[in-house]
């Protein structure tokens, strides 16, 4: 058996908004007691009030993880004002571990591998998925997901780094009793587990591919052994770009993300531009190295929508009957092409009119996503996770029968 629910509440401060979450959540899991809870809440909230009310609500010994976000989603769309979303899951035959690591920040492979290690401690059985949440501003997921590769190869990860409401200032991740940032938090499934993953951007290629001859993590100096601007320059216009060199490239970044080739799938991986200096250096949401192919990519509303939509259809095509959960996890970049709520809900509803709307879906805006590549290339249960901007994952989660 395995089963899931989902409560999301707005309310006046964190502790009434939870309060009615797990409420909601705990009537639709009936007389089933939860052994694993997520939390995904707005960084408006009190963090510690929402994670001391959850623990103070559910069973003793549950496993908890979190965290805040750029937007909570649920079965019923996005959230229209700050929430706290609630999953809560309860299986005889799919066992939980949850673990988290404190400052994380700049000792990425080291954290990696003590949370794999604290992972591995809690139980004896083969560990087939892992939900990670890590903070969105300090901590460098591609090197988290490199170190974990170390621990569990092939295993499937997906996730969302962590959100503040798009403020870009502190973000929080939740374990049990503990609120912290700059660390990270996971989520462990074990036993009798029926799992989907799919990936899509749905973003085109219109340039040609560059090389980037000068980077140092995330900050791109030079493409093609020019300043990383010019390629922007190229396709938007040198008015346009030099207009953006006090600003944050928002606007850019919703249109023109770069892609870059992953070396191993061959798939383009897309890096939202954040920040351009005076020097014309662009600093990306995710990191990239020096003699990486990379191309200018375009996308609209409509290309994120049948991106979500073929997740869906791609997941549930290979999970092979109705899930008992899904996750999502989609950029708040992709959140803000669309002008209002009722936009938004697009995204989502294109996922559920195949998935089945009755289907408890959990999911938020994140600052990047983890997982694995563009699943039509490579087997998705059994590659190595990776960190993308501007992507929407659907995962669907059950039991093998």
């Amino acid at each position: 058996m395995f089963v899931s629910s989902v409560g999301m509440s707005s309310g006046i401060d964190g502790k009434n908004a939870t309060s009615l979450a797990i409420k909601i959540a705990k009537s639709q899991l009936q007389a089933e007691s939860p052994n694993a809870a997520i939390v995904f809440a707005s960084s408006e909230f009190n963090q510690q009030e929402v994670v001391d009310t959850a623990m103070s609500l559910l069973p003793e010994g549950i496993s908890l993880i979190g965290t805040s976000t750029a937007g909570e989603i649920s079965q019923n769309g996005p959230s229209g004002s700050p929430s706290v979303l609630i999953m809560l899951l309860a299986s005889d035959t799919v066992g939980f571990v949850a673990a988290s690591v404190k400052n994380a920040a700049g000792n990425e492979e080291a954290a990696g591998a003590e949370l794999a290690e604290k992972l591995k401690t809690q139980t004896e059985e083969e560990i087939k998925f892992i939900t990670l949440h890590s903070d969105g501003l300090t901590v460098n997921p591609s090197a988290i997901l490199r170190s974990l590769d170390v621990s569990f190869p092939e295993l499937p990860i997906t996730g969302g780094s962590s959100g503040d409401d798009g403020n870009f200032k502190q973000t929080y991740q939740y374990h049990n009793g503990t609120v912290m940032s700059s660390g990270l938090t996971a989520l462990a499934f074990t036993g009798n587990l029926n799992l989907a993953i799919s990936v899509r951007h749905g973003w085109s290629p219109i340039s040609a591919f560059r090389t980037i001859t000068k980077t140092e993590g995330n900050v791109v100096y030079e493409i093609d052994d020019k300043p990383a601007i010019e390629l922007y320059e190229e396709y938007i216009g040198k008015e346009e770009a030099a207009n953006l060199k006090n600003v944050t490239l928002g606007e850019v970044a919703l249109s023109y993300p770069l892609g870059v080739k992953d070396t191993e799938s061959g798939v383009m991986l897309l890096r939202a531009p954040i920040t351009v200096d005076n020097n014309g250096y662009i600093t990306f949401g995710g990191e990239m190295s020096e003699g990486d192919q990379v191309q200018l990519m375009i996308g609209s509303k409509e290309q994120a929508v049948e991106a979500a939509r073929d997740t869906a259809e791609y997941a549930l095509k290979e999970f092979g009957e109705k899930p008992g959960a899904a996750l999502i996890f989609t950029c708040h970049v992709r959140n803000t092409l669309f002008k209002s709520r009722d936009e938004s809900k697009l995204e989502i509803q294109a996922i559920q009119n195949i998935i089945g709307k009755d289907v408890p879906l959990a999911g938020f805006y994140t600052y990047a996503e983890q997982a694995p590549v563009d699943d039509t290339n490579l087997d998705i249960k059994t590659c190595n996770s990776k960190s993308h901007n501007e992507t929407i994952v659907t995962v669907l989660l059950g039991e093998t029968k």
